[in-house]
């Protein structure tokens, strides 16, 4: 049997209505919360008398059954790769969330902008560089740092760190950690108005994210779709929202499952505010199930996505294995064309690929002295085997891989 929103419901059939909603409400297979949205009815936004529920459908049950197996596949093929590659894939995913989240907002940023940000960091430089706070923040995935959220201050912080540099002063918050003015959303949706209202409504959200009664995957859709219905800020919603529903979900899953949320998103936008839109219909009464769903569905095509990746790179890093082991040229030309190799599977932008210093401090560390790596890069480079893509840092890319590209 179809699970259809409940407007379609009421206009095929008014009588049913009531029945429908409690046959849903009531089931043992529905998540009921303690949370109120707002909803949007006759064009005027009010809170809703009625609780945010998810019925845990078939549908439901099988993503996130696929979810979890495909989450395996990512741990197990990730570590089948070397330790240089998965950095370089993560960076390279990192970038692509970024840019993704950032997109869906309509603020322009670049790869460099990215690029130059992480470099930044990597080099410990003081200047003032655009993006250098947003970076660290999802560096802090890799790092697997753990994120608590157990109080409303915590929100403002992930908020300042996300968005430094980045929000207009006229956008800044003017209340004690939110907004305290009225905005409009879209064409009509209005949002809690009065930062007291917003503090009513994260409170619950605070509870509700800690709940651990709730299967993860549908509490991380449910608390972003609740985050962004409550708007806490003038700008910076969904940049924030996005990042805690990344992290939520990389902590719980792994760490690319959580960054290619935003880039799903960002491809398939208005699905994702269509989603929005049926939860926030007060005719609805309050279903998050569509939402949940949208949600899920975007998770598991993305996880598709990083497993033919990976799958595929793996096939190429060990097919260079095999050619660099049938070369009869030195040790350290080998570590230098291999770490070289890793770098141009994973990384889309050669200008964003291994530099020159990670090569020599890796093959150092394994016993090589760093003069000779040196001279190995300057003979490459003189060999026409490798070219300089940048000065600083000092960065090569390979002119003529030992397999065809697979990109």
């Amino acid at each position: 049997m179809e699970y259809k929103e409940l407007r379609i419901v009421q206009y095929e059939d008014y009588s049913k209505l009531e029945e429908e909603y409690t046959r849903r409400i009531s089931s043992y297979g529905t998540y009921v919360t303690k949370l109120y949205p707002y909803v949007l009815k006759h064009g005027e936004t009010t809170k809703s008398a009625l609780p945010l529920f998810v019925v845990s459908t078939i549908e439901i049950q099988n993503l996130m059954q696929e979810i979890m197996l495909n989450s395996q596949k990512i741990e197990q093929l990730a570590s089948e790769i070397p330790q240089v590659a998965q950095e370089q894939y993560y960076m390279e995913q990192l970038s692509k969330a970024i840019i993704s989240t950032n997109e869906i907002e309509g603020v322009h940023t670049t790869r460099k902008e990215v690029a130059d940000a992480i470099d930044a960091i990597d080099n410990k430089r003081k200047e003032k560089v655009r993006l250098r706070s947003t970076v660290l923040m999802y560096m802090d995935i890799m790092n697997e740092d753990k994120i608590s959220i157990n109080n409303l201050n915590a929100i403002r912080k992930i908020y300042d760190g996300l968005t430094e540099g980045e929000i207009v002063k006229n956008d800044l918050p003017d209340g004690w950690i939110f907004r305290n003015k009225p905005v409009i959303v879209g064409k009509n949706y209005t949002p809690p108005e009065k930062e007291s209202e917003i503090l009513e409504q994260l409170n619950d959200w605070v509870d509700f994210i800690n709940d651990q009664s709730i299967p993860f995957l549908i509490k991380a859709a449910v608390g972003h779709f609740f985050f962004e219905n409550t708007h806490p800020f003038f700008d910076g919603n969904g940049r924030t929202g996005r990042y805690i529903f990344s992290r939520y979900l990389s902590k719980k899953l792994d760490q690319f499952s959580g960054l290619i949320i935003s880039q799903k998103i960002n491809e398939s936008r208005k699905k994702y505010f269509l989603a929005f839109e049926i939860a926030e219909l007060s005719t609805n009464r309050a279903d998050a199930t569509f939402f949940v769903k949208t949600m899920l569905e975007f998770i598991k095509e993305g996880q598709e996505e990083i497993i033919s990746e990976l799958n595929v790179s793996k096939q190429f890093l060990d097919r260079i294995d095999q050619i660099l082991g049938e070369l009869s040229i030195p040790a350290i030309e080998k570590g230098v064309l291999h770490l070289l190799h890793q770098s141009f599977a994973f990384t889309d932008d050669v200008k964003e690929g291994i530099t020159d210093n990670v090569i020599i401090d890796i093959l150092h560390k394994e016993g090589a002295k760093k003069s000779v790596i040196k001279r190995t890069l300057d003979s490459l480079e003189d060999r026409k085997e490798i070219k300089l893509v940048t000065q600083r840092p000092k960065r090569h890319q390979l002119i003529h891989p030992l397999v065809e590209v697979i990109k």
